[in-house]
């Protein structure tokens, strides 16, 4: 199954692109937590409820990337793609913003952003996936998918981000690890575009 699987390159591109997401979304998280506390000065429970506020920004992008992602899908297959690659970019370079909010407030603002834009993007890729996936395959598809973005890119991203946190500290660490992460994950996206038609056609047939 995982050799057929390796013959749709649209799910290979997606496959790639969300592991390098992931160092990311996985990751990046963990440092501006420590941001929250080692320059915004907030405390465990604080730094609790700041985070789940920004996560609420999440259902918002969600409910938008799933009415985008239809309306999208029916003009073409390839504008998911494009949608995602884009909003994942600038996922990315939310984050480096972030890291160097003045406040508390301008944290939550756009983390709340952050995370719409994240879910905006994911779910079109979903889509995506789903379309170029034959229906026996889609399970080990999605898996496939989950595995490369938390294991592969929770992996990488803990080793670049630390790397980069050694050599030039906490916040500069995520400004250069989060956008260029985000950014090549997009270039990928945005080079499956090529595929995504031929690949929809196949399972058609």
């Amino acid at each position: 199954m995982f050799a057929s699987l390796r013959k749709i390159p649209t799910l290979v591109g997606v496959v790639i692109a969300l592991g390098t997401f992931g160092i990311s979304v996985t990751t990046v998280p963990i440092y501006l937590n420590v941001v929250l506390e080692e320059q915004l000065g907030q405390g465990a429970a604080a730094r609790g409820v700041i985070t789940s506020v920004c996560a609420a920004g999440g259902l918002l992008g969600a409910v938008a990337g799933g009415a985008m992602s239809d309306w999208l899908f029916r003009r073409s297959p390839g504008a998911c793609l494009y949608f995602a690659a884009v909003t994942l970019s600038m996922m990315g370079i939310g984050f480096a913003v972030q890291a160097y909010a003045p406040d508390v407030t301008t944290y939550v603002v756009i983390g709340i952003v952050i995370q719409a834009m994240t879910f905006a993007g994911i779910v079109p890729l979903s889509v995506v996936v789903a379309a170029v996936t034959p229906a026996e395959s889609r399970a080990t598809a999605f898996a496939l998918v989950g595995v490369f973005t938390a294991l592969i890119g929770g992996l990488g991203g803990a080793v670049l981000t630390g790397a980069a946190e050694e050599l030039w500290g906490l916040q500069a660490a995520v400004a250069v690890v989060a956008p260029a992460a985000s950014v090549v994950a997009g270039v990928v996206l945005a080079a499956t575009v090529r595929h995504v038609r031929r690949d929809v056609d196949r399972v058609v047939r």
